[in-house]
């Protein structure tokens, strides 16, 4: 399972203990963090840069992707939700050379209008793809999660190294 955006690591550690310790959780954020468990590893980085990428590629394939990251607000409600959409964007791209087949992608957004395109786009690489809205979220907020479940890579996509 990766982890990216992971800090403070509530997400990392409810995973680590569902994957068990045969398992293993990959966490990886702009912030430090210690791994809290013997089957989490953590890298302090950004998931964009070339290096951490193959950093965390290495551990991998996932069978689980999920992102709780969200960009530093501006309180510009358009700016803010265009910064959360390219990160679902980014997370959803990593899936290519990250993700099983029939691996899952759990990522949050910020609701803006953005999202409904990529709703579609889970909807055409996953078996399912959907919006959701845990009942955990304040109403006010406007975080939500994009869910894809069942990776099918696309026909005419391999995996590729990351570089």
């Amino acid at each position: 399972m990766l982890d990216l955006g992971a800090a403070p690591g509530s997400w990392t550690q409810f995973s680590a203990s569902r994957v068990g310790p045969r398992g293993l959780v990959v966490a990886v954020d702009l912030t430090p963090m210690s791994a809290h468990a013997e089957n989490v590893v953590a890298y302090t980085g950004d998931f964009y840069d070339g290096e951490v990428l193959r950093s965390i590629a290495s551990h991998g394939p996932y069978n689980v992707l999920l992102s709780d990251a969200a960009p530093a607000t501006t309180g510009n409600r358009s700016l803010d939700t265009t910064r959360s959409a390219a990160i679902a964007e980014h997370a959803l791209y990593l899936c290519g050379e990250l993700l099983h087949e029939g691996g899952h992608l759990v990522v949050k957004i910020f609701q803006g209008g953005e999202e409904q395109a990529l709703v579609k786009e889970f909807r055409r690489l996953f078996q399912t793809g959907r919006l959701f809205k845990p009942k955990a979220c304040r109403a006010e907020s406007f975080e939500t999660y994009l869910i894809g479940l069942g990776y099918r890579r696309p026909e005419s996509q391999t995996p590729e190294s990351v570089d």
